[in-house]
């Protein structure tokens, strides 16, 4: 079972530490009212009225990057906290990836959803993968939620390295490779010395950035 927690603290890369740290804060408004006003209507009875808050539709593919930037712009919460009986995971979302830092966000604080899911998936060497669950509850919240999947926000900066979080594909059919909403997975990796590192360059016909060649000889 995983709790997840909002924390608006920056900071500047991903990182899994054993830290536990939540504060809150409570507004308070007091009035100040007339005794002779007091006196004058002691016959009436005022009540607060409850707030009603708009039921809210299920996203769809068309309607998603409408809501979740409007949302972005109203939470800017950029620190999420996993709590497992592990320990706990720390996780930074970017400002750069407005649609998946927007997107997490409303799934851990309006819909608490990765709290009914798993860590299905842990590969050695490869990734750590959570967001779902055979869970008849899980399936039904997805549906709730909305059909629908992100648009990549790839950024030259930012790549799989060790402790880098993402969002999942999935293996079906998918040329626009858009990713999934729930499942995210996070980077284990392997270590590589530069000589094999530049073997893979011609083998994926790719050149590494000089933080990339850094990243992955030292962290993976």
């Amino acid at each position: 079972m995983m709790f997840f927690k909002l924390l608006k603290s920056p900071i500047i890369y991903l990182f899994l530490c054993l830290f536990t740290l939540i504060s809150c804060k409570n507004d308070v408004n007091p009035k100040v009212h007339n005794s002779k006003e007091e006196k004058s209507k002691t016959s009436e009875k005022t009540f607060p009225q409850k707030e009603v808050k708009p039921q809210k539709r299920p996203m769809t593919q068309q309607s998603y990057k409408d809501v979740l930037l409007e949302y972005g712009k109203n939470n800017e919460e950029k620190i999420v906290e996993i709590e497992t009986r592990f320990g706990t995971i720390r996780i930074a979302l970017y400002e750069d990836t407005p649609l998946h830092r927007a997107n997490f966000v409303y799934l851990v604080k309006e819909e608490n959803y990765f709290n009914s899911t798993q860590f299905y998936r842990v590969s050695k060497g490869f990734v750590c993968q959570a967001g779902n669950s055979d869970d008849w509850f899980t399936q039904e919240h997805r549906a709730k939620i909305g059909r629908y999947r992100l648009s990549p926000e790839i950024r030259p900066n930012r790549f799989h390295k060790y402790g880098a979080v993402a969002m999942a594909r999935g293996y079906d059919k998918n040329p626009k490779k858009l990713e999934s909403p729930f499942e995210f997975y996070i980077v284990i990796g392997e270590v590589f010395n530069i000589p094999t590192l530049k073997l893979l360059e011609k083998e994926y016909n790719r050149l590494f950035s000089q933080e990339e060649l850094n990243a992955y000889s030292t962290v993976g």
